[in-house]
């Protein structure tokens, strides 16, 4: 599979689809992706991380990020697609910014801040099928209102630091972070040159991180790297060397260690088991 282009009907900068799931393989697109499991599990890998998601439960999908489904019962979901684009013009940075939701337990989305997502959604499909009169103006207001929520409710940093929620200026510093590595992956980056633009020492950039975020400036840089690894297997004929340097690698035996950490394979094993010839 490879990147879909999402067709939002007439100007709506919205698409909902209700339908079932059996076997979804790889894909990614340039939206802002809601699954909204009405009924039954399943399964949903995204980039790295592989759960399940069971009935009234919720789970976003950030722009750009491959994920698959599966499912062995039967099962009823929602399914919005929310473009980048309007959504941009009341927070600029939508494209890199991460958004998360909780699937650790069971009760883990039964919180008032999962049952307001619930009721903007709720909304929302209300407006897109009745298509009552200016429909449209109400289904853009309502997605100002959930892109807000999700801004202050289930941005990731927040998740593993909930104390960031009321500090703005490290937020934004980790937001600055995030961005420079997604944006720059492909070059030879550090630490030490992150640090020089925050005006911050090394060492304390990489304790701060590490606290942020659970895991090291390496480690977030090698997954960055991996994960846009996968997009070049399975969407191009590049050899395994020539994504090697695509992604940043120095070397296609880098690239093979942190690939099976992460997938349990090697990438030449992971492109024949996934891509798709047409």
């Amino acid at each position: 599979m490879r990147k879909e282009l999402i067709n939002y009907p007439s100007s709506l900068p919205l698409e909902i689809t209700y339908t079932s799931v059996k076997e979804y393989p790889i894909h990614w697109h340039n939206s802002i992706e809601i699954i909204y499991v009405l009924q039954g599990s399943i399964k949903i890998s995204i980039d790295t991380d592989t759960f399940e998601l069971y009935e009234n439960e919720l789970e976003i999908i950030n722009v750009d990020e491959s994920h698959s489904i599966s499912s062995d019962n039967d099962n009823r979901l929602l399914i919005f697609h929310i473009d980048p684009k309007f959504l941009s013009k009341y927070y600029k940075d939508i494209k890199n910014i991460y958004f998360y939701t909780n699937t650790s337990d069971e009760g883990a989305q039964d919180g008032i801040e999962y049952d307001t997502f619930r009721k903007l959604l709720s909304e929302l499909l209300f407006e897109y099928v009745k298509k009552l009169e200016n429909h449209d103006e109400e289904i853009e207001k309502i997605l100002i209102d959930l892109l807000y929520h999700l801004i202050n409710n289930f941005h990731y940093l927040i998740y593993e630091q909930s104390e960031l929620k009321d500090n703005k200026e490290q937020l934004d510093r980790y937001h600055r972070i995030s961005k420079y590595i997604y944006n720059n992956y492909s070059n030879n980056i550090t630490l030490q040159e992150i640090a020089k633009k925050e005006f911050l020492s090394p060492h304390y950039l990489s304790h701060e991180i590490k606290n942020a975020t659970g895991a090291s400036f390496t480690s977030l840089l090698n997954l960055t790297r991996v994960e846009e690894s996968v997009k070049l297997l399975i969407n191009s004929d590049l050899s395994i060397s020539e994504i090697c340097n695509e992604v940043g690698f120095s070397h296609t035996r880098y690239l093979n260690k942190h690939f099976k950490y992460y997938y349990g394979c090697t990438p030449l094993q992971f492109r024949r088991k996934n891509k798709v010839t047409e």
